[in-house]
């Protein structure tokens, strides 16, 4: 019998150790092949301030995957189009690889990268104009990236629908000598995909807005003229591309920074069919020409018969 205890202790002793390097061999990440290529797919995320950032670290359940913006970075954040993004290799100051501007809601995507770091620069003097404004004078700090990057899975971001995300983030800050004008749709009846709002100032325009899901209705126009040189102010409003079959009704916010804009669904009316009703003229009129039609033809009836 001892010969046997010993036997089943030697047997489990082994099956513990297997089970160990088994742990270890599925925690370890798997080989990436040589030639793999990648894509880094970059949105450009605009927020009013940094408080609360960076979440860190993956805590948050960011791992490289694709992001809700309102969701995940909060309902004022929106996106920032028109910005220059250069890749280089290794560090901000290594070899340019590729560059690009953001677009399409502050998109751009780097292709066919092969494995190993990038630092991810913004050069705001091949941005545009607009995107320059935004920019300030602020000084962007590198986003570095070691391809591959895997998921929690031990698994890897490739490209195409696979491609790492990345969340860069940019402040807006708001110049003390300058002033700034909001606007907050709200729909009364079916909700479109999207309406096009302009800025004016002193009744012309200067700007204009996409409002839709993606920046939950609402945006803030910034850093706007206070006044023209003689110092009399501007006077700033918005104005909606009313969509058909709806009304627009415009009132001011109560903190008294813009303007909210309620579309109503305007129900539709169908064609008016007249209706000929009883104890009207018309209808005896056609009574009395039905008569004389019989009667006529009652005359005729008769004299073809004799």
């Amino acid at each position: 019998m001892k010969k046997y205890k010993g036997l089943r202790v030697l047997v489990a002793l082994v099956a513990f150790i297997l089970a160990i390097v088994g742990f270890q061999a599925n925690s370890v990440k798997a080989e990436t092949p040589a030639d793999e290529q990648y894509d880094i797919a970059l949105t450009l995320v605009k927020m009013n301030d940094f408080k609360g950032w960076p979440k860190g670290d993956g805590q948050d359940g960011y791992y490289g995957q694709q992001l809700d913006i309102p969701d995940y970075f909060g309902k004022d954040a929106t996106t920032l189009d028109g910005v220059c993004f250069e890749l280089h290799k290794d560090s901000q100051d290594g070899e340019l690889v590729q560059t690009g501007l953001t677009a399409q809601g502050g998109q751009l995507l780097f292709k066919n990268l092969k494995a190993g770091r990038y630092a991810i620069v913004v050069n705001k003097e091949r941005s545009q104009a607009d995107a320059k404004t935004n920019l300030l004078e602020t000084t962007p700090v590198p986003l570095v990236v070691d391809l591959p990057v895997y998921k929690a899975d031990g698994t890897w971001y490739t490209n195409g629908d696979n491609a790492l995300h990345v969340y860069p983030k940019q402040t807006i800050e708001q110049n003390t000598d300058k002033t700034s004008y909001k606007v907050v749709k709200k729909w009364k009846g079916t909700k479109l995909k999207s309406v096009t709002v302009h800025l004016k100032k002193n009744g012309k325009t200067v700007d204009s807005i996409d409002l839709s899901d993606s920046n939950r209705w609402e945006y803030t126009f910034t850093n706007l003229d206070r006044a023209d040189a003689q110092g009399k102010d501007f006077a700033y409003t918005a104005e909606e591309e009313v969509p058909k079959n709806y009304t627009a009704t415009y009132s001011k916010l109560a903190d008294g920074s813009g303007l909210e804009i309620i579309n109503t669904l305007t129900p539709t009316t169908p064609p008016h069919t007249p209706i000929i009703k009883t104890g009207t003229l018309t209808i005896y009129w056609i009574v009395g020409l039905a008569i004389l039609l019989i009667g006529i033809g009652y005359k005729f009836y008769k004299s073809e018969k004799y």
